[in-house]
């Protein structure tokens, strides 16, 4: 079966045709590529735990997390709302990107016959210990069809 990997490459495919990303990478949260500057705009997926259920369906415990880096700006401000950064811009663009693919994944699944369980709660922050990077995470179920799977298409 190829279950894990067609979901990987699916969710790689629509998040390389979202104009604010610049780099799609994957793998457990450590591997995120913090770094390396000219990633980002940056995308990280995390496939998961998978969920045997009744021989139906499978699924899989998934993590997008987009991130931009916070660019100081050093000039004197008085600006008590905004700071000296871009971080209202970051989070509002990554929040975009975060709302597209949720949106797209959505209406794909009901096409693909599979589908997402339970409501997206995206998650606004840093990653830990790392304070140059913004955005928002999103944990999700997907749930497939437990037969051979042609996902990569969109």
């Amino acid at each position: 079966m190829n279950h894990y990997t067609e979901l990987l490459y699916y969710l790689k495919q629509l998040l390389e045709n979202d104009d604010l990303i610049n780099t799609v990478t994957q793998g457990e949260d450590d591997k995120i590529a913090l770094n390396k500057m000219d990633l980002f705009p940056l995308a990280h997926i995390e496939v998961g735990d998978a969920i045997l259920t009744n021989g139906q369906t499978i699924g899989f415990n998934c993590r997008l997390t987009c991130l931009d880096i916070v660019d100081i700006n050093n000039e004197v401000n008085d600006e008590k709302f905004f700071t000296n950064s871009n971080e209202v811009d970051i989070y509002n663009e990554m929040f975009a990107v975060i709302n597209r693919f949720w949106t797209t994944l959505n209406q794909d699944f009901e096409r693909k016959g599979f589908d997402t369980p339970e409501n997206g709660t995206a998650e606004k922050g840093s990653p830990e210990n790392k304070d140059f990077a913004l955005g928002w995470t999103l944990p999700f179920v997907v749930s497939l069809p437990n037969r051979e799977l042609k996902l990569i298409k969109i």
